[in-house]
Formats: C-alpha cells, sequence, structure tokens
C-alpha cells in the first residue's frame, strides 16, 4: 500500500514539474480520469476475448443458443430417454442410431413355394395381375363407417395386420388374398388374428383364401383361378 501511494505521489511530483503553474491544480482529476480509461480499455479487452472463444462461461459450457443446438443432434441415451415419445422422429432417429440391423428374408422357404405359384398363375393368365408379399391389410382395402371414432378404431384394427401374399389388378386393386397356414398358424392369438382378417376381407367381397402345407401347386392354381379367373375353373371342370 505505502508503495502505491509513494508511486501515486512520485507520478504527482512529475506531472507538477512537466506542466505549467496554472494546470497543477488539475493534477487530481486528470489521475482519475486516466484511472478511467485503463479500466474501459480492459473491459472492452476482456469483451473481445470472450466473444472469440466461443461465448463460454466459468462453468464451461457454452452459451444458449449454439449449446442448445448442439445438443439436438447428440445420440440420446436409450435409459435415459424411456420417457419420450416413439411417434417422435428426432427420438425415433436416436434409437435407431443406437441399435444394429440385419436383413431378414421376406418369406419363409413355405411362402416362397406358393408365392412362386402364384406368379406362375398370374404369368399364365397374362391379365396384367402382379403379386406382392407382406401387404399392410390397411393398404389395400378401407374401413368405413358414419361415426368417425368407429371408422378409426376399425382402421387400426386391420392397419396392424399383414396378407402373407396379394394379387392386385391392373387397375391397383386387391384381387386375391392368400394366407399360408404353416405349423404355426395355431400358436398364440394366429388364429384370432386371421379370424379379424377374413372377416373384414369377407366384407371388402373377397374370400381370403387359406393354403395349407399339403396344398400342392395345382391345388393352389385352382383355388387362385376360382377367386380372379372363375371361367378358367368352369372350363377345366
Amino acid at each position: 500500500m505505502w508503495k502505491t501511494v509513494e508511486a501515486r505521489e512520485s507520478g504527482s511530483g512529475l506531472l507538477k514539474a512537466l506542466l505549467p503553474g496554472s494546470s497543477r491544480g488539475t493534477i487530481d482529476e486528470l489521475i482519475v480520469l486516466g484511472l478511467i480509461a485503463v479500466f474501459l480499455s480492459a473491459l472492452a479487452v476482456m469483451s473481445v476475448v470472450r466473444r472469440r472463444s466461443g461465448g463460454r462461461r466459468s462453468n464451461g459450457t457454452t452459451a444458449s443458443k449454439s449449446y442448445s443446438t448442439s445438443k439436438r443432434f447428440r445420440p440420446t441415451s436409450y435409459t435415459n430417454a424411456k420417457s419420450k415419445s416413439l411417434a417422435d422422429p428426432a427420438y425415433q432417429q436416436s434409437i435407431v442410431r443406437q441399435a444394429e440391423f440385419r436383413k431378414r428374408p421376406l418369406l419363409n422357404r413355405e411362402e416362397y413355394r406358393v408365392f412362386e405359384a402364384v406368379e406362375r398363375v398370374c404369368h399364365d393368365l397374362n391379365r396384367g395381375f402382379r403379386v406382392m408379399a407382406q401387404v399392410s391389410l390397411g393398404e389395400v382395402i378401407r374401413a368405413e363407417a358414419k361415426e368417425p371414432t368407429l371408422e378409426r378404431d376399425a382402421h387400426a384394427s386391420i392397419n396392424s395386420k399383414r396378407l402373407d401374399i396379394a394379387v392386385i389388378d391392373r387397375e391397383g386393386y386387391l384381387a386375391a388374398a392368400i394366407e399360408y397356414q404353416g405349423t404355426g398358424h395355431h400358436l398364440q392369438n394366429a388364429f384370432m388374428r386371421d379370424a379379424v382378417k377374413r372377416e373384414a376381407l369377407r366384407k371388402a367381397g373377397l374370400n381370403m383364401i387359406e393354403v395349407l402345407p399339403s396344398d400342392d401347386a395345382d391345388h393352389i392354381r385352382w383355388m387362385l383361378l376360382r377367386q380372379i379367373a372363375p371361367e378358367q375353373t368352369a372350363e377345366s371342370a
């Protein structure tokens, strides 16, 4: 402290020696103005340094907007985000990034055997029929009801159901729905799920063609022609 006072007094003496007599009365005012100028210069330097460092705060986090933007695209831990909704595409993306995916067959071996038989029949008919696999029932038939709530629930009841094989005509409408009833047909709730599909298809004017493991290509052909080309079965008879 004494050194500061001595420095100030020596500085004042130097200024008194340099300034004319009429200005010596303002020495203290000049000192105060000089200190203020130094303080303002220090504030300006600190502001420039803060801007160049990206607006980092004393606790090490980045400021407001840039921090929240980078955090938005950071993969979220699955264990810490179970409360989020799967209807949010951003949340879906974070989950997909953390999981692994592998290819899987669309049809098993027996289903593919039926698929080939159906394709052969449609090719031989040459009427523009196309064969598709694992089609959502809600994409090929539409629920209708006077009450909006009933229509919505009816659609939800069939939209999660899939047809093993679907035959569409040249206009894109469903012409035949084929289900392969393999060994797992009676497991869990598969029978009731088939009952829902069967009833919805019946109301849409179609009968669900059910293929058993014992059905050969000729029997599959007969069942399919009876639905999409009944005159062919009549000629064969």
